[in-house]
């Protein structure tokens, strides 16, 4: 498996398991994350925020 790959499946079964602290590490402070259906996040810190909305909605 390419260092990539093994990035992307950690960072997925972080984001399943909540580990919110790996996730946020893993990303840049540009980050945009677009899910269907749903607003853009724009910006390291607006994305921990969802995260923590996200972890709480659960």
């Amino acid at each position: 498996m390419t260092q990539k790959a093994e990035l992307l499946k950690a960072f997925n079964e972080a984001f399943i398991k909540g580990d919110i602290d790996f996730v946020f590490e893993s990303v840049t402070d540009n980050i945009a994350w677009e899910m269907v259906g749903a607003d853009v996040i724009e910006g390291k810190e607006n994305f921990a925020e969802a995260l923590k909305q996200m972890k709480n909605d659960f």
